[in-house]
């Protein structure tokens, strides 16, 4: 797609030929309202660049899912708290020679090889998993996370359900009294527990349904605003109305073995 969101460019099947097609008004207003929200690039995979093409430094690999990143921006990469500069991009599903392509950048929707700059960096500080955006001056920097607050749906056929107490009942640590699931996030799997449980939800008006006892569990076909704990380092994760990708997960049943048994979206990373 080029740079005004109007046309795509590919190969016809019938030689070099190129073919327009025009984007329709919704399609252009998606795509304009993802390229300028905050950047935030899911990173996949890493190596290192020894210079043979000319530069060299760690090269990030992923898809800008929102914002752009231009050549010589400041960025932050979490979890590992890397703050560094892009110093090269290359594209592998962008045409460099489509019109008015600009290629010192990288918009949504575009994958790409980040080159960062070595300063700081290291091998265990970017990897698999990581998330990198604006650097951390910015407001929507990339953050990492160990608990958070969200709306979570079972499924109406999952032989599933959350048990909370509403007061603890003895344990020194709360992952003690509830059952640790197998938390699946957008590039990574992670062990988390029900913390607690804040209400049941309206799934149609989203608010939360009044009850004069304390909310002690949520069956198949519920929804409900619930807190959970990684249980082990955090991870980069966002509130689903701000950042889609990073702000949704899945849950699986018996231990991870199992089919999916519950949806949810991040609804604050700062509720406490």
């Amino acid at each position: 797609m080029g740079n005004n969101g109007t046309f795509i460019r590919f190969l016809n099947g019938f030689g070099n030929k190129r073919t327009q097609l025009t984007a329709g008004p919704v399609v252009k207003s998606w795509y304009e309202k993802m390229k300028t929200a905050p950047l935030r690039v899911l990173i996949d995979d890493v190596y290192y660049n020894d210079g043979a093409d000319g530069s060299s430094g760690w090269v990030a690999i992923g898809k800008v899912m929102s914002g752009k990143i231009v050549i010589g921006d400041s960025v932050t990469i979490t979890p590992g708290n890397v703050e560094t500069v892009c110093t090269a991009i290359k594209f592998h599903n962008a045409d460099p020679t489509a019109p008015n392509k600009n290629t010192k950048q990288a918009v949504a929707g575009e994958r790409v090889e980040i080159t960062v700059g070595e300063q700081g960096c290291s091998a265990n500080m970017i990897f698999a998993g990581s998330v990198m955006g604006k650097a951390r001056a910015d407001s929507n920097a990339p953050q990492t996370v160990t608990e958070f607050e969200a709306d979570v749906s079972i499924l109406a056929d999952a032989k599933f359900s959350i048990d909370v107490k509403a007061t603890n009942v003895g344990s020194l640590f709360r992952g003690e009294e509830t059952t640790e699931q197998p938390f699946d996030f957008p590039l990574v799997s992670a062990p988390a527990y029900f913390d607690k449980i804040l209400g049941l939800v309206n799934p149609n008006t989203g608010k939360l349904l009044k009850s004069k006892k304390p909310v002690e569990s949520v069956m198949p076909g519920q929804t409900a605003k619930v807190t959970v704990r990684l249980s082990g380092e955090g991870i980069p994760l966002d509130e689903y109305a701000k950042f889609r990708e990073t702000g949704r997960f899945l849950v699986r049943g018996d231990q991870g073995q199992g089919s999916l048994v519950a949806v949810g979206k991040i609804t604050s990373t700062d509720w406490m």
